[in-house]
Parts: C-alpha cells; structure tokens; sequence
C-alpha cells in the first residue's frame, strides 16, 4: 500500500543495464542525507550508458538536504514509468549550484518517461532534461519555482499532453543546440513570466495550450529558427 516507506541513504547510486525496479502498490523510498534521493548514474566518461533500465512505480520523498528527486545520468532505452517527488530543496538561482530539479536527466536516449509528476514543495524546476531521441508522456509540472520544464540540451525528442502551469518559465527550450524537438497538446497556464521560450531549429508545437494572463509575454522566440505552430 502506499503507507509503504523505505529509508535509503541519499545518493545511492541504481545503475545497473538491464535492471528493473517495480513499485508494488507506490512504495515510499525515504531519503536519509544529502544528495538526490534516487540516483542512477554511470558517470561522466565519453560514451559512458547503461542500457534497459526500468523503474516504475515509487514515491520518492526527500528532505531539507536533497538537491534532486529522480536524477539519471546516461540512462539509454530507459522505461520509467508513474514516480511521484516529493519534498525536494536545494538551491533555488541558476547561478548557485546544486540548482535543484524533481526529475535530473541528463545524457538520455532513446528513453521513455510516462506520468512524472512532483508536490509544490519541490524547489528550482520540475523537468531538468538533456536528451534525445525520448518521449515524454503526460508531464505534470504544476506550482514549481522557476521552470516547469527546461530542455537544457536536446534534440529530436516528444512531449505528448501534460501539463507547465503555476511556474515562472513554463518551457524553456535553453539554447540553439536544441533542435527538432516536438510538444503535443500541452497546457500552459498561470505562469508568471512566460509560457514558452524558444530557441534552437525545426521546433514543433501541436495543439499546445498558452494562456498565462499574468505574463508579459506568453511565448518568446528570442532566435529560434523554422519554429512551426
């Protein structure tokens, strides 16, 4: 049941090819320290990944000291489906690291990220992603600090619904390196600075929601290129 807790220490590092972790009935996986609370990570060396990873399921639940809720590094043909963050810290400036995320997922392919979602109590932005080639299916990025959903690097990736509202930023597609990236009937609202901006090529927007009254500018494309609505 979802009364379910485990503690594990922070920054206990999962990753492993090939290995599935299922939460049978949304199981609380408690973090003790600092760190992030659930990390798989195969470092930084060129070329590094570990592919097949499947991890389903859980309810990660962090403290005043967690700087990440999920945060994979060089996960390949990944299958992570229905986590849950809660009660992630950590600074809350890009300019002041760590910089914390609910989800940190850098240097994914060929992924797959289904029903993510995170409590208000999480600070810094909700989708921290450097990927490519992966879907992203019904993001719920709702009452975030600062972003809702920050494509740092990535190309050739799908977002299919979901939601970015209550944040600052609701997408920020971060530089000209991000191209050919797909967004598909997501909603956005109640951000205070803007829904959208976009940089990068060949960008796509299909059916998307922007309608954030509060924002001086609801979408911005300060040099996007061939972006398509």
């Amino acid at each position: 049941e979802r009364s379910l807790s485990y503690p594990v220490q922070a920054g206990t590092n999962w990753a492993a090819a090939g290995r599935s972790i299922l939460g049978v009935g949304h199981p609380t996986i408690e973090a003790l320290g600092s760190g992030p609370i659930f990390k798989c990570d195969v470092g930084d060396a060129v070329g590094a990944n570990a592919s097949g990873l499947t991890l389903k399921s859980l309810i990660l639940k962090g403290n005043a000291d967690t700087i990440d809720g999920l945060y994979m590094r060089g996960m390949v043909h990944a299958d992570v489906d229905d986590i849950e963050v809660r009660n992630v810290r950590g600074a809350i400036s890009p300019g002041v690291t760590p910089y914390s995320a609910a989800f940190n997922i850098i240097f994914a392919v060929a992924s797959v990220f289904k029903d993510l979602q995170y409590r208000p109590d999480t600070f810094g932005q909700t989708y921290k992603a450097d990927a490519a080639d992966c879907t992203f299916i019904n993001p719920r990025t709702e009452g975030g600090v600062d972003r809702g959903i920050w494509l740092k690097n990535g190309c050739g990736n799908l977002f299919l619904g979901g939601t970015s509202e209550g944040c600052g930023t609701g997408v920020d597609i971060d530089n000209g390196d991000c191209n050919r990236n797909k967004f598909t009937n997501l909603w956005c609202e109640a951000n205070s600075e803007r829904d959208m901006v976009v940089r990068g090529q060949l960008n796509t927007f299909d059916a998307c929601n922007f309608q954030s009254s509060g924002s001086a500018n609801t979408v911005e494309i300060p040099n996007g290129q061939a972006t398509r609505f």
